[in-house]
Formats: C-alpha cells, structure tokens, sequence
C-alpha cells in the first residue's frame, strides 16, 4: 500500500508540473517571453490548486471513502474531454489590452478540467492512506516529500529531456496517455481505501488535537508562511528574465527551488536542520535588501546566484514553519486548504495587485522583509511600553548611518574612487552589518530594513536620471538622461538613445550607430539605387528610422 500511493501520488506530482511548462510553451509564440506570461501561469495553476484542495476537502470532510472514490473517478473521466491538450489556432491575444484575463481564458478552455482533477488528487491520496491503518499511515504528510519530489523531476525533465526531443502534439498525447495510466491507478488506490474503512466515514476528527477547530490565529499563520514564499517566487522569477535574458527554461529554475524546500520541510529526515535554515534566514533577508540597492553593481551571475540562494533559504524558513505546525491528520485536507490559499494570495498580489501599484517591483523586498515577522521572537513579549519604543527607535540606527553615508560622499565625491562597487560598499555595507546586528529581533531587522530599502532607493551611481517610468505587462520600461542623451532602458538592456543636441537628434547612436553592423549594412546598399523599399523587424526605439533617405520606404 504504502508504495503504490507514494507511486500515485508521484505520478499525479509529476504530471502536474509536466503540463505546467508544456502549456505556458504552448502559449509562448503567442506573447513572447515576457516573465509575466509565465507568472500569470503560475497565478492561473495556484487559483486552481486552492479550487482542487478545496474539493478534496470537501469531499473528504462530508463524504464516505467509497462516494469519495466514485466522485473523484468520474472527475478524471469527465476531463478527458480536454484531451489531448491544445490551443486552438484560433487564439490570438489583444492588442492593446492587458493580456492577463486572455491568459486566464485560454487556460480555463485548455487545460483546467484535468489540472483541477489531479491537483485535488494529492490531498484526497494522503486522507485515503491516513485511513488505511497502515503502519506509517500515522503520518500521511510524508507523501508529500514524494508529491514534491515528482513536481520536481518532472520540472528538471521537462527543459533538459523533454521539450529538446518531442514535437509539442507529441508531447500532448503521451501526456493523455499517461493521466489513462494515473486514472486506472487512483481508482485501484480509492477501491483499496474503501475496502479497508468499510464505510466509516473519512472525515471523522477522531484523534484530532482539542481546540483545534476554532485556531484561527494557527490558519492564518498557515496562510501567511505559504503566501511569502510564492510572492518571493514569482519576484525572482521577474528579476532573473529581465536582467539575463527572457529565456521560459530560466523561468523555471526558482519553481524547483520552490518545490524543493518542501520536500526539505516534509521528509522524515531533516537534510537541513530548522536550526541551521533559522540561523542563515536573518542573512538571506539583509541579502536581498542589499542586492536591490545594488543596481546590478555586481556581475549578473553572481547577482543571480546570490538571489536564488536568498530565496531558496527564506522558502525553506517559511515551509519548515509550515511543516512544524502541521495538525493531526484528520485535518490534513484543510491544513492543504490554507497552504493553497497562502499560494494564491501570494500569487494575485505580485502578478495583479504590485504591478497597478508599484512603479518598480518593490514587492520583492517587501515580501522578504515581512517573512521577519513570521519568525519566533517577532513580537515585544514581555517588554514595557517604554522598552518597546527604545527597541523601535533602535531600529532606525542603521538608516540614520545610511543617511551621513550618503552626505559624506556628496562631499567626498571627488576624492573618492569612481568604482561602483567601493561606492556601494562604502555607502551600504556598515548600515546593512547594523541591520543584521537586529538578527535576534526579528521584527527591528525588519523595519530597520524597511528604513535602510527606502533611504537607498534615493541613490544613483551613475548619471542617469530618470523621466518617465512605466511598469506593463511586459516589462519595466524607462526613460534616462545623462544630460547629453535620453535613453530607453528596459531591466539592465539599454534599447537605444537620442542626443538631446538639436542638431544630432537624428544621428543613430549606440549599437545603431553609422559605425556599427547595422550603419555597415546600410552603406553596402547606398551603392544599390534600385533598392528603395526596405523591411525592419522593429525599429529599435526608431534609431534604425533615422537610416532613411528621401524615395525610400
């Protein structure tokens, strides 16, 4: 028993996250590689989750395993009519519009009945096996290592095996071909279940904790730990598409991450110890913080590596949290419930909510900076209200340090080396030390962070102002000037400039420039007279416009 569910619960992981990936790839040609289509995704899978563990818990808190077994086999079967996945060539995005809501409408035409069915499998397998009187059937949740760890391969197998050897039609029907195979083998696991319990009810609470039921205080600790992690998740994924390259296999890379901090958190053993991830959770927060105000003054691998690990830590922090204050496993189906919801919320805040009303994506921080508050010792317990306002104005140090900082190199600036990282380590790095010298507070490192993150956003190093920010769909698109030149910036890539001198301001510049391939290629046709219609796959902020001459087109 205990191996065909941990094969179910596998299998039902596995292609779930394999469908994941295949559809957004689906999708791709039609939008692009922006980050925000995989993120809507992301948001579109985490929605249905929450409605399939939802269902499961439903199902297993008013239905007996038998009704349990026959509703969730007619789901499975009722979704194969969506089967083989495809989207239709039909589909085209709007074309001024945000395409979020076109996103979602083709996910919910595509591929929602079978990702709803199998992610309320996961949950209704564990409740099953909880019932079975099995030996390890006392702790259900380590399934959800197994869970996770087939989410996982299936991801990595994905980019590396998959999408490189299969056509995506191909792909589609082995996908079909193995939800038959999971069909047959969750109905072989709810028939074995309900033969077992004989018809005594699942949901009964026998066993659980007393007061349980009415610990609201605990559910929402639940949905805070579960929603920080999926924000921050998200939050990478932004930052590494922007600032590397739009690549959808990069995309993926803090999805594993993500999952693999709950297969840490929910094994029988602990690879890495809380005490360890609790020790190394105050630095991952100063880290994050800390390369924000960098502004890419550090090489891009090591800035990305830095962050995934930040991240990775901060995750762990949180689900270990999670893991340690998981019930009984009568209430397995609604601890499943609040951690789904977690996901959501954190999901619609970063792709939804920050977007209308951050300019920059400052919820990345943020969301590291409030995991502060979810750790033991956040809160003033104990402290007179007069300790408790000493201990907050001491949170304001380091900010107050940071701002002499910064007035010291006004007035050094000439004597100073004009290297961005000395500037950056001798603005950032005694302030950040002092943030993390809070580390045993963690609610004073939060808002010393806080303090430190908005003081430092008000730093420049080098002299580009900006005009005109706007944040879309598809991007963070900018507007500098050096006083000599506007440019277009989108993350770290520099789309193009025009001078502001009157007299060059239709002289192409940077890689636009007479001098540079595209300048080369329009002198070799200068000779060449009868061509006089020309075609450009973008204009390159309209520098390549500038090229034209009278009778051409």
């Amino acid at each position: 028993m205990l191996i065909l569910f941990s094969f179910a619960l596998f299998m039902s992981a596995a292609l779930l996250f394999f469908v994941e990936p295949m559809f957004a790839r689906m999708i791709l040609p039609l939008l692009g590689g922006a980050p925000a289509v995989w993120n809507t995704c992301v948001v579109f899978y985490q929605t249905l989750l929450f409605g399939g563990y939802l269902y499961a818990h439903m199902l297993s808190s008013r239905l007996r395993v038998r009704q349990q077994w026959l509703v969730h086999t007619a789901l499975f079967v009722v979704a194969l009519v969506m089967l083989p996945l495809a989207v239709g060539p039909s589909s085209a995005p709007p074309s001024t519009a945000n395409p979020v809501g076109w996103v979602f409408q083709l996910l919910v035409m595509g591929v929602s009945l079978p990702f709803f069915a199998l992610a309320a499998t996961g949950p209704l397998l564990q409740r099953w096996f909880g019932t079975l009187g099995h030996r390890a059937s006392a702790n259900p949740y380590m399934l959800y290592a197994a869970s996770n760890l087939g989410s996982l391969l299936a991801l990595l197998a994905y980019p590396m095996l998959v999408e490189p050897a299969m056509r995506l039609r191909t792909q589609s029907i082995a996908w079909t071909g193995l939800y038959l195979v999971l069909i047959i083998i969750v109905s072989v696991c709810g028939y074995a279940a309900a033969q077992v319990v004989s018809g005594r009810p699942a949901g009964s609470a026998q066993g659980a904790e007393p007061g349980a039921q009415n610990s609201w205080n605990l559910r929402l600790r639940w949905l805070t730990l579960a929603a920080v992690p999926s924000t921050l998740m998200l939050s990478v994924t932004t930052f590494i598409s922007v600032d590397v390259a739009a690549v959808p296999l990069l995309w993926m890379v803090p999805l594993a991450l993500y999952l693999l901090t709950f297969v840490f958190a929910f094994s029988d053993r602990q690879l890495i110890s809380p005490g360890l991830v609790a020790r190394l959770f105050p630095g991952a927060c100063v880290i994050v913080v800390a390369l924000v105000l960098a502004q890419n003054a550090f090489p891009i691998v090591t800035t990305v590596t830095w962050h995934l690990l930040a991240f990775f830590i901060v995750a762990l922090a949180c689900h270990q949290g999670l893991a340690a204050t998981r019930p009984a496993p009568e209430r397995l189906t609604e601890f499943y419930l609040w951690l789904s919801a977690g996901g959501v919320v954190g999901g619609l805040f970063n792709t939804l909510v920050a977007p209308q009303i951050f300019v920059n994506p400052i919820e990345y921080p943020l969301a590291a900076i409030s995991a502060c508050l979810l750790l033991p010792g956040a809160a003033f317990a104990g402290l007179s209200a007069g300790r408790r306002v000493l201990r907050g104005a001491s949170a304001l140090a380091p900010a107050a340090l940071l701002a002499a900082l910064i007035f010291a190199v006004r007035l050094l600036d000439d004597r100073l080396p004009q290297s961005v990282v000395v500037r950056y380590l001798f603005i950032f790095l005694i302030p950040l030390l002092g943030c993390y010298a809070l580390r045993r507070r963690p609610l004073l490192m939060g808002v010393a962070l806080a303090a430190v993150l908005i003081e430092g956003s008000l730093v420049r190093f080098d002299n580009r102002v900006p005009l005109y920010v706007e944040r879309t769909f598809f991007g963070i698109h900018k507007v500098m000037s050096t006083g000599e030149e506007r440019l277009l910036v989108s993350g770290t890539t520099n789309h193009g400039a025009q001078a502001v001198d009157v007299n060059l301001k239709c002289e192409p510049l940077t890689y636009y420039s007479r001098e540079g391939p595209v300048g080369q290629l329009f002198a070799s046709l200068a000779g060449q007279p009868h061509r006089t219609r020309f075609g450009v796959v973008g204009l390159g902020t309209g520098s390549i416009g500038a090229y034209a001459t009278p009778g051409e087109d």
